[in-house]
């Protein structure tokens, strides 16, 4: 992790990326977070494999993603998509929509609950990268 974080930091101070520019103390502070929840939604996951009980019921919702750039954007797909239960199966780059598709949409709560973690990688992206959006 280290290293990659070095070697991120010198390839953006030797080749910047135009309309970016990254806090690296929130970023620090958002990766620990999303370790965490990496760790957190493996163990979810793997309950709703292993449990007693039938499948989940699946949702696909279409969900705002405005980021302003484009490789912002990306990197906060390649990261939700990392995360177990849920992946993005679609960009909507013209509406900066994304379509997510949720393992675990048992009740309102849980898609609720999605619909929030989405809104937070918005707003931590924006937070992070582009702290000039409006």
């Amino acid at each position: 992790i280290l290293s990659g974080l070095v070697g991120s930091e010198m390839c953006i101070r030797d080749r910047p990326i135009t309309g970016i520019d990254v806090s690296w103390g929130k970023l620090i502070v958002f990766m620990l977070r999303w370790f965490w929840e990496l760790f957190y939604a493996s163990l979810k996951v793997g309950w709703l494999a292993v449990r007693p009980q039938p499948v989940p019921k699946t949702a696909i919702l279409e969900l705002p993603m405005r980021l302003d750039n484009e490789f912002v954007l990306s990197l906060a797909v390649t990261l939700y998509n990392l995360q177990p239960g849920g992946t993005v199966t679609d960009i909507d780059i013209a509406n900066r929509m994304i379509t997510v598709h949720i393992l675990d949409a048992r009740d309102e709560a849980q898609i609720q609950r999605e619909i929030g973690a989405v809104a937070h990688l918005e707003a931590s992206f924006i937070d992070i990268f582009e702290r000039s959006h409006p």
